[in-house]
């Protein structure tokens, strides 16, 4: 039975070991995949923060518009040329593009003026939307360029839900001042929704401040102990980790220059589930067979019990020179070969005790015969 089932079992767990390994292997290289494919995507908005960065902090004319605009201008009248800087850089930029929500240009002022995409020229006492510049202010004095976090806006509390938002800010070159560029989490969101291979992977993007700021899933929330533990986890590129009681497997791809760390999450059970259903073929080919055994053993021990009886029952009428009793159909198989021993064997002893007994009556027979000549 042993010499059976251990093979089966060697064979079972060898083959799925090596299915394990090429699936994490196959996995782990198709997640990197689309993990860079993200993070290569989302830094191409970062690209065109720079170029935004360049027109307003570093074009002379430009600058100078915005100082007549913003620092010199008592009235903060909107004047043509300012009209023509918002049509022909903020509002194409906004437009072309789905995903940006809106694009503020700040240059540090006394009257709290700001440019915007859609507004053109407005305030802060003004304008629905000023969290962004206390986020300014918090970071304006440290060598931190770039920073990012999530927001929530509505514009109009009464007949709008809240809108979130992903803010980029990139502080302007050689002045102070700021970039401010509203992306749509909604859109990102359905975008990493369209880049998992399955809903129950999970696609996240988190800041340098370990904020979730996309999210394939959006009922997917990690609490802060696991956002901890896929932070800080082995600088490989992939791991296994375990998240609200569920095994992942991690990949993980972070961006030097700005912060970002791109996670993709793929269950052990979706992984391994070609591994996870051939084990159960095997332990259930394990299962039949030992059973199939136990099977042939009990047949056989049964085969074997019946033969040993009939075995006894002949050396019990030989040992009272009884009638041998019928065996019945016998196997060919060990006990039948002794039985039939047996049997001959008591055939030759029969006929031995008759012949001697033959040659014993046939001697007193002559004996007699002698004794009555005698006579």
């Amino acid at each position: 039975m042993l010499c059976f089932v251990l093979p089966l079992l060697l064979f079972g767990l060898v083959v799925n070991a090596i299915l394990r390994r090429d699936m994490t292997a196959v996995s782990s290289a198709d997640s990197l995949a689309r993990v860079q494919q993200t993070q290569d995507q989302i830094e191409l908005i970062f690209s065109e923060m720079d170029s935004l960065n360049i027109t307003f902090g570093m074009n002379s004319s430009v600058i100078d518009l915005l100082n007549r605009s913003l620092l010199h201008n008592k009235q903060g009248t909107l004047s043509l040329e300012l009209d023509r800087l918002v049509i022909n850089y903020l509002i194409p930029a906004v437009a072309a593009r789905r995903y940006i929500h809106s694009l503020y240009i700040y240059i540090d002022n006394p009257y709290g003026r700001f440019i915007t995409d859609a507004n053109f020229l407005t305030t802060l006492d003004r304008y629905y939307d000023t969290t962004w510049y206390d986020s300014y202010v918090l970071h304006k004095g440290d060598a931190q360029l770039f920073w990012s976090n999530l927001r929530t806006l509505r514009r109009f509390p009464a007949v709008e839900s809240d809108t979130q938002v992903i803010t980029l800010y990139k502080k302007l070159w050689r002045r102070d001042g700021v970039v401010v560029l509203n992306l749509s989490k909604r859109y990102f969101d359905k975008q990493l929704a369209g880049i998992v291979s399955s809903p129950a992977q999970q696609l996240l993007v988190m800041n340098s401040d370990r904020e979730v700021l996309m999210q394939s899933d959006a009922h997917f929330a990690p609490a802060a102990p696991d956002l901890d533990t896929l932070l800080n986890e082995t600088q490989s590129l992939t791991a296994d980790v375990t998240i609200g009681g569920a095994h992942y497997l991690l990949t993980r791809s972070t961006s030097d220059v700005y912060g970002w760390t791109y996670l993709m999450l793929t269950p052990h059970a979706d992984l391994y589930a070609l591994s996870d259903r051939f084990s159960q073929l095997v332990y259930l080919m394990l299962g039949l067979s030992v059973l199939v055994c136990i099977g042939i053993s009990v047949q056989y021990v049964r085969t074997s019990q019946r033969s040993v009886q009939r075995i006894i029952s002949l050396l019990d009428a030989i040992e009272h020179d009884a009638p041998l009793p019928d065996v019945g159909e016998v196997k060919e198989d060990a006990y039948a070969h002794i039985m039939q021993n047996i049997v001959m064997n008591y055939g030759k002893q029969r006929s031995l005790n008759r012949q001697l007994e033959q040659k014993k009556n046939e001697a007193k027979t002559l004996e007699m015969q002698a004794l009555q000549a005698q006579i």
